[in-house]
């Protein structure tokens, strides 16, 4: 077993991509509400705020950093920040240095969120 470098950062990163799983998922059946739709899309924001913050200071949260689980988080929380599109591809290219360099499984850049 691997001990994780931040395992503080992994637990926050789980925690928000499943409230941020969860919110889509809403958003797909069709049931929020206007106010439950804004506060997702504040979330999205935030998360994405949060993500670009871990990476200026660690790059891609990688499995090192913060564990397989962690990195799958990183990533869904990447794809659900949309509205910042110059954010996604800065992500996409510091996870695939991180495919590149083995720090990250290839499920994780090649899952759908």
């Amino acid at each position: 077993m691997t001990t994780l470098q931040r395992p503080d950062i992994a637990r926050d990163l789980i925690d928000r991509a499943a409230a941020a799983r969860l919110h889509h998922s809403k958003l797909t059946r069709g049931y929020p509400s206007p106010p439950e739709i804004a506060a997702g899309r504040h979330q999205d924001h935030a998360n994405a705020g949060v993500l670009r913050r871990i990476a200026a200071e660690h790059g891609w949260p990688d499995r090192r950093l913060v564990g397989d689980d962690g990195a799958q988080a990183a990533y869904q929380i990447a794809l659900y920040a949309d509205h910042d599109p110059d954010f996604q591809n800065a992500a996409l290219r510091l996870l695939a240095a991180a495919l590149k360099g083995g720090q990250t499984s290839h499920a994780v850049s090649c899952q759908e969120g």
